[in-house]
This record gives C-alpha cells, structure tokens and sequence, in this order.
C-alpha cells in the first residue's frame, strides 16, 4: 500500500489534491514435488520480496506521477519521455 499526500499549487485556492494508492498483489506458485523446501517457506519467502518491491516501486510511482502532473497541469511539456527519470 503506497501514498502520496498533496500536490504542491494544484488544485486552485485552498482546495488540495492527493494522490493515493492501494495496491494488491496475488501470486500463485506451484511447487514441484520433489521440491525439498516446504512450501509455507517459499510462499512467505516469495510474500516478503514481493512486499519490499512493492513497498518501494509505488512510493517512486506516484512521486513520479505528482511531478509529472504538476507540470502538466502547469503547462510544461517534457520533450523526452526519460527526462526526470534516473
């Protein structure tokens, strides 16, 4: 679950703006048989990564986002797609 609280002179005189995110993720995993690691270990082992890519791929999104609409909203338009990114 990942957030973003107000956009900075968006929105007009005293009215905010926030961009928000609730994200949920199912995997399913089919383990071989023969697969000596318990499953319950692999499935929390797999729960926890995902988890930590998640908790830092949407934060960077939606800052993303907010920068990105603030200039649009502003009227700037980026030239080049990858200009803010890095």
């Amino acid at each position: 679950v990942g957030g973003v609280g107000g956009v900075d002179g968006v929105g007009g005189e005293g009215m905010s703006v926030a961009i928000a995110s609730d994200t949920t993720l199912t995997v399913t995993l089919q383990v071989p048989r023969w697969f000596v690691v318990p499953v319950s270990v692999v499935e929390s082992s797999g729960s926890a990564i995902m988890q930590k890519i998640l908790d830092v791929s949407v934060p960077k999104f939606l800052a993303q986002l907010q920068t990105d609409y603030a200039k649009w909203s502003a009227g700037e338009v980026r030239d080049t797609m990858d200009e803010d990114l890095g």
